[in-house]
């Protein structure tokens, strides 16, 4: 959607400034004991790499990591799990986040709202209601059009409880986002109104 052939996304420049370090500077200030995994492909590690460099408080910098990604989302988002889980034990009520580093503007109330959701309710993610209209599809024909009002669109970041995690992985399981991981683990995942700077 970028239309970026040349550069990844997560290093276009706004303000001079690549979109990860936008979106790094905001989930740093969060918790001052939170470690961050940077994931990418291989193609951008080295220039990915470059870029973290330009984080210019040590304290901070030292809290970031980076790994190579996988095969898929998912993949990727377990490369970087488990490369964290070797710098840092994590215990059952660990708060682990998925966050996309194409969202630099979401704000830190957000992701003080979702923690905070996800401490009390075990997985939180920002939705907002669907605006196009949808349908069920079955052999390229459309079966039905459901109500949309019970339908929302979900974003991340998306944060979970490592003991919600765990009970999924533990089953060989994989899912494409936090939500399935809890719903699979019989939690219903609690949500907060997103907003444009968010989706």
């Amino acid at each position: 959607r970028f239309n970026k052939k040349a550069q990844p996304k997560h290093l276009v420049e706004i303000k001079g400034v690549p979109i990860l370090l936008w979106t790094l500077s905001t989930v740093l200030e969060l918790d001052e004991e939170s470690l961050v995994t940077v994931v990418t492909n291989e193609k951008n590690l080295a220039a990915t790499k470059e870029k973290l460099t330009l984080v210019k408080d040590q304290r901070n910098s030292d809290r970031i990591t980076i790994t190579l990604g996988g095969e898929h989302r998912i993949d990727s988002f377990y490369n970087g799990l488990n490369y964290q889980k070797t710098i840092k034990a994590l215990n059952q009520n660990s708060i682990i986040g998925l966050i996309d580093a194409n969202r630099p503007l979401v704000q830190k109330s957000t992701y003080k709202n979702l923690i905070s959701l996800a401490i009390r309710q075990h997985c939180s993610c920002p939705t907002r209601d669907i605006t196009n209209g949808i349908a069920n599809v079955h052999n390229k024909k459309i079966t039905n059009v459901p109500n949309k009002k019970e339908y929302h669109h979900f974003y991340t970041p998306e944060f979970i409880k490592y003991s919600v995690l765990n009970h999924t992985n533990n089953q060989n399981i994989k899912f494409n986002s936090m939500v399935e991981y809890a719903l699979n683990a019989g939690i219903e995942p609690s949500r907060i109104d997103s907003d444009e700077l968010t989706c």
